[in-house]
């Protein structure tokens, strides 16, 4: 599995993994949310791909946050949302995603992360 930092080249398996995470939002509004990742130096996604067949197999979207209830640093690593395909799950694909959202905060200098879950 490698972790690779997601490129214009790649918004279509993006587009789709954003519309399995969140099936209730438009397409219009993945657009939109999809360019700041592209624009923002405080936001980025990730996908993991599979080396055999060179399929993106999930991704993760990160942000760095100034504020969140119950955190005293500043600014807090956030993990916006991640998805990895059925048949990755359970194989490490998210330990790997998750790895590297590690490792892009501490390099932005965050001592903390959060993130929430809904069912």
């Amino acid at each position: 599995m490698k972790i690779i930092s997601v490129q214009d080249e790649h918004k279509g398996v993006w587009m789709k993994m954003r519309d399995d995470l969140y099936p209730l939002h438009p397409e219009a509004f993945h657009a939109a949310e999809m360019q700041l990742y592209h624009h923002a130096d405080d936001k980025e996604c990730y996908l993991a791909v599979d080396e055999d067949s060179e399929e993106a197999v999930g991704m993760i979207e990160l942000s760095l946050r100034n504020v969140v209830d119950g955190f005293t640093s500043s600014p807090v690593g956030y993990i916006e949302g991640i998805y990895v395909v059925p048949e990755f799950r359970g194989l490490g694909t998210g330990k790997a995603l998750l790895a590297q959202a590690i490792r892009w905060f501490k390099r932005l200098g965050c001592t903390e992360m959060a993130t929430d879950a809904c069912r």
